[in-house]
């Protein structure tokens, strides 16, 4: 599905279905989170045919004719199943801990050179499927990269960071990366020669400079390697920025997938302060916002997942309650309460008794 559309057995090409229509409905029905209703699937792809349901019926017979039995689409709504043996690109991509050898060769976007003018929600639906299958591809390779690194399989990591700058090439963090696998692998030359064309990129592009840091990822060696170079704050930094972007993109999955491990490697990190302040200020919020769940034990567990044991540092506390200043208007959890919930009584000000008046009958 990534790329021009093709349908392959042992590695060669076999028959097509017919028309860009048949590719269209394949890729919708595979991608699909709920089976879609018949009635749906024809006024999105045939509304203009004379009969939108028997063109839908055509059009899978077609797909049956050519799968021969490998994938089932039956009943109504139309529930698609892949059977074994049978490898869809874009399903690969849903599972983090999958082999991640087969990303290299994935390529191009999402149906690449199928256009439905004349069906324009399809189109809508297919321009957000494109950006959102390529931000997981993007994502997945990020991943990939900073694990190599961390094992000290440097060069490995070098073909993974060079696919993520390939598929985002505005996106620092990607630049970053790669030049840092590179220094990691030994290829100083190299990894100048990225620096360059990153700024250069961005300075054209996005019209501004490109931060320190990418310079700085240049620095480190190929005695790095063996030491975890993207461990704690930089490997949490990466994986938030992933995580972002992969949301951002509308990949929840994916992106959920980079938090947990930025939140991991942030309650690894050996400062209190990045544990306390950068993760639970960006990687929290998101998990919170986009399924991490918003009960108050949940968001009592990410605080103790999260923040350091024992005692931290802090404003001087009154000897009467224990608390600091900063942090009697907050509750036990130690996380701010989202809008809408209901306060402690104790926070609300007590109604004020107004002193009774025979004027107003009292």
């Amino acid at each position: 599905m990534l790329g021009p559309p093709a349908i392959e057995l042992d590695g060669q090409p076999t028959r097509s279905p017919r028309g860009r229509k048949a590719w269209a409905l394949l890729s919708y029905l595979l991608l699909a989170e709920r089976p879609p209703s018949r009635r749906h699937v024809a006024e999105l792809l045939f509304a203009d045919a004379d009969d939108p349901l028997g063109a839908l019926r055509w059009t899978l017979a077609e797909l049956r004719r050519v799968l021969g039995g490998t994938v089932t689409f039956v009943g109504d709504p139309v529930t698609t199943a892949v059977g074994d043996g049978i490898a869809v690109d874009v399903h690969g991509l849903a599972d983090p801990d999958g082999d991640p050898a087969p990303l290299l060769a994935l390529d191009g976007e999402l149906l690449e050179g199928v256009s439905l003018p004349a069906c324009l929600e399809f189109e809508s639906w297919l321009l957000v499927a494109r950006h959102r299958v390529s931000a997981t591809l993007e994502a997945r390779l990020r991943q990939t990269a900073v694990a190599l690194l961390a094992s000290g399989a440097a060069s490995e990591a070098v073909g993974y960071a060079a696919r993520a700058v390939a598929r985002n090439p505005l996106e620092e963090g990607n630049h970053e990366l790669l030049v840092r696998s590179l220094a990691v692998a030994g290829d100083r030359a190299a990894a100048l020669r990225q620096i360059a064309v990153g700024e250069d990129l961005l300075r054209r592009e996005l019209g501004h400079e490109a931060s320190a840091a990418l310079r700085e990822a240049a620095n480190v060696g190929p005695e790095s390697a063996m030491v975890t170079p993207l461990s704690g704050r930089a490997a949490a930094l990466s994986q938030m920025e992933a995580g972002r972007a992969a949301i951002a993109a509308g990949a929840v999955d994916a992106g959920l997938q980079c938090l947990r491990r930025a939140v991991t490697e942030a309650s690894r990190a050996a400062t209190a302060r990045y544990k306390g302040g950068r993760s639970v200020r960006s990687g929290v919020p998101l998990y919170t916002r986009y399924g991490g769940g918003t009960t108050r034990g949940q968001l009592s567990w990410r605080r103790r997942s999260i923040w350091p044991a024992g005692p931290v540092t802090g404003p001087r506390r009154s000897p009467r309650t224990g608390c600091s200043a900063s942090s009697r208007c907050r509750p036990a959890g130690g996380v701010q309460p989202r809008r809408g919930w209901p306060r402690p009584s104790r926070w609300r000000r007590p109604t004020p008794s107004w002193p009774r008046s025979s004027a107003y009958g009292g």
